[in-house]
Order: structure tokens, then C-alpha cells, then sequence
């Protein structure tokens, strides 16, 4: 399966992690932090790709790998969010970046998770349309939501000021999460 950066990912391993991402939200754990919290994960991997290679590397046994991502993860976040970490790095991935392209997903669709339980998931999926669209016909808005030289606040700053009690919580958390990071896509790719 191509995930939205174009990387490859099997099958076989989106679906073994996704089953751990369910188990884990089933428990009755709050998706929307999960949501956070793996995009917490994403961070690091994104920032810290010596790391990001070593999780990947299939030379590493898997239990050494879920011993660095453990130490990495555990104790902050969600014990929930934490079971899937440990998953991820046990799975074999054709590369570091479909790891994190992974961690991306796991960490929308736990978003989409809360967004339906909170009875939200078409307004959220429309809102993240809406702004897809408005971003994309306003090129003023679109360069400074993707600016480098602006800082990562000022970013978060000018999305809340724009979404903050307009949106659902879930459509102001991905959306800026895909300000933050969007990873060599265009934003409206991103969204």
C-alpha cells in the first residue's frame, strides 16, 4: 500500500498495527489523546532520524528495537499510545520513512476515532475540506501557514487565531499538526 508521501508499506504490516491501534482504542483509552501522543512519536522520528533508521533497521532485533522505542515513549503519553509504538518497531518496514508515514496514519486515524465518538466525524471531515480549499485559493494564507523561517508557534498561533471555537477539536488538531509537519508535501496534500 502507498501511504500519502508515497511510501511503501505492506499490507500485511499496516494491518497487524492498525489491529493494535484498535485493541488499544477499544480499552477505552481517549483517542484523541492516542492521536497525540503518536504524533508525539512522529516528532521524534521526524527530528531525529539516527533514531528513525534504528527502529527501521531490520539487522536490529525486534526486541532490542521495542526496547529503544520503550525507553524513547514510555511514561510519556497514554498507556495505550505506548502499545502501538512497541508494535510498530517489531514490524519489518522497507524503509525509515514508511515507519513514520505509519505512525502518521495510525495517528490521524485515531483522531478520526475521537472525531466519531465525540458524533463529530462529518463535520470534521468537512472542516478539514473546507480548509483545504481556503488554503489553497488564498496563496498569502498558504505562504505563511508554510513558511520555514516562521517559527512552529507562530504557525499554531495564526491557526488558532483563524479555527479555534469555529472548528471541531479534531479538525484544529490536524490541521495543525499538518502546518507543523508536513514532511515534503504540499499543505494541501497534507490536509
Amino acid at each position: 500500500m502507498t501511504m500519502a508521501g508515497g511510501t511503501r508499506v505492506s499490507r500485511a504490516v499496516l494491518a497487524e498495527v492498525r489491529e493494535h491501534l484498535a485493541t488499544a482504542l477499544a480499552d477505552g483509552a481517549d483517542a484523541a489523546a492516542v492521536s497525540r501522543d503518536l504524533f508525539g512519536v512522529l516528532h521524534l522520528l521526524t527530528r531525529e532520524h539516527v533514531v528513525r533508521r534504528t527502529l527501521a533497521d531490520p539487522s536490529v532485533e525486534p526486541d532490542r528495537r521495542a526496547q529503544l522505542a520503550g525507553s524513547l515513549v514510555g511514561g510519556r503519553g497514554s498507556d495505550a499510545a505506548a502499545r502501538v509504538p512497541d508494535a510498530l518497531v517489531r514490524s519489518r518496514w522497507s524503509s525509515p520513512a514508511a515507519l513514520a508515514e505509519c505512525v502518521e496514519y495510525l495517528a490521524v486515524e485515531a483522531e478520526v476515532v475521537a472525531a466519531d465518538r465525540a458524533g463529530q466525524v462529518d463535520e470534521f471531515v468537512d472542516e478539514l475540506f473546507r480548509f483545504g480549499r481556503i488554503v489553497e485559493g488564498r496563496p498569502a494564507l498558504r505562504a505563511a501557514l508554510t513558511d520555514r523561517g516562521l517559527p512552529a508557534d507562530n504557525k499554531r498561533g495564526l491557526v488558532a487565531s483563524l479555527l479555534e471555537g469555529k472548528v471541531t477539536s479534531s479538525t484544529l488538531h490536524l490541521v495543525t499538526e499538518a502546518v507543523e509537519s508536513k514532511r515534503g508535501r504540499s499543505l494541501a496534500d497534507t490536509i
